[in-house]
C-alpha cells in the first residue's frame, strides 16, 4: 500500500473535498483505495460520502480490529469523526492526537476488508505533530499541496512546501483548487494559475493541477490520478542555516519570556 498525504497549513482551501475526489478517481480506475481522515478538530471526510456520517457505522472485528464503513463507491473510510457524537467539538492535546494517529497507522489496527493499493490521508490545517506523524505513514509516495489562487493561499502553500522541505517529504505537486468558474474562465480569486505555476517552478515541483469550480469534477481528478502514475516526486533538500541565524533563534525564548512579562 502506497500512501499519499493531502496537506496545507491553511484551512478552507478544499483539502477534504480534494481527498474525496481523488479517492473516487482512484476507485474508478480500478485501484483498491482507502481514505484516512486525521483531522481531529474538523474530521469531515465522511460527509463527502453519502451515508457515512453516523459514528455507529464503525465496527470492531476479530482481535478488536477497527472495521470502517464502506461508501457506495466501494471505498472504505476511517475517520477520527467516528470516535465522538456528531455534534461534539473536540479539544485534544497534540501529543494525544499524535499517539492516536501512530496507533491507527500501525499495520493490522484497521481491517480495510482488502489489501489496498493506495491510502489517501486527509490532514489538519496546521503544522503540528499530527501532520508530521502522517508523513511517517507506511510507504509514503508523497504529499500533494492544496491551495487556491489567492495571495494569502499562495503564501501558505509556500509555507507548506518549506515545511515539507524541512521534513524531507516527497512532493507530488500542487492542486490549484477553485481556479475559475467552469464554462466562463471567470477567476474566483486575485491570482492566476500562472502565479501558482511560478511557485511550483521556484521549487522545481513536478505538477500543478488546475481544478475549477464545477458540479462535475470527475474528469479533472481522473487526469490527476493518470498523471500520478508517471510522476517522480520531488524531495527538497533542507536549508543550511548559518551561525548568525542559529544565534538569533537561540534568543527567541528570552524574547518570548519578556513579552509574557517574565523579564
Amino acid at each position: 500500500m502506497k500512501s499519499i498525504v493531502i496537506a496545507c497549513v491553511k484551512g478552507g482551501v478544499g483539502k477534504t473535498h480534494c481527498t474525496a475526489e481523488l479517492l473516487k478517481s482512484f476507485r474508478r480506475k480500478g485501484y483498491r483505495v482507502v481514505g484516512l481522515d486525521c483531522d481531529y478538530r474538523s474530521p469531515n471526510l465522511p460527509y463527502e460520502f453519502e451515508g457515512l456520517e453516523d459514528p455507529e457505522l464503525l465496527q470492531r472485528g476479530d482481535g478488536d480490529k477497527l472495521i470502517p464503513p464502506v461508501s457506495k463507491e466501494g471505498i472504505p473510510i476511517f475517520s477520527l469523526h467516528y470516535f465522538w457524537p456528531l455534534e461534539s467539538a473536540v479539544e485534544v492535546r497534540d501529543k494525544e492526537a499524535m499517539d492516536d494517529i501512530r496507533q491507527i497507522l500501525k499495520p493490522g489496527i484497521i481491517d480495510w476488508g482488502y489489501d489496498p493499493d493506495f491510502m489517501i490521508i486527509d490532514t489538519p490545517p496546521d503544522s503540528t505533530g499530527t501532520l508530521n506523524v502522517a508523513f511517517q505513514s507506511p510507504r509514503l509516495l508523497g504529499c500533494i499541496v492544496v491551495c487556491q489562487p489567492s495571495r494569502v493561499s499562495r503564501a501558505d502553500a509556500e509555507r507548506t512546501i518549506c515545511l515539507l522541505r524541512e521534513r524531507e517529504v516527497p512532493i507530488l505537486g500542487i492542486i490549484c483548487n477553485q481556479s475559475y468558474i467552469e464554462g466562463s474562465r471567470v477567476p474566483l480569486f486575485d491570482l492566476k494559475l500562472s502565479d501558482i505555476q511560478d511557485l511550483a517552478n521556484k521549487y522545481s515541483l513536478p505538477n500543478v493541477w488546475e481544478v475549477p469550480h464545477s458540479p462535475q469534477l470527475q474528469p479533472y481528478f481522473d487526469d490527476i490520478v493518470t498523471s500520478l502514475s508517471s510522476t517522480q516526486p520531488t524531495v527538497l533538500s533542507r536549508l543550511e542555516y548559518d551561525d548568525k541565524a542559529i544565534s538569533m533563534l537561540g534568543k527567541l525564548g528570552k524574547l518570548l519570556e519578556a513579552l509574557r512579562g517574565k523579564d
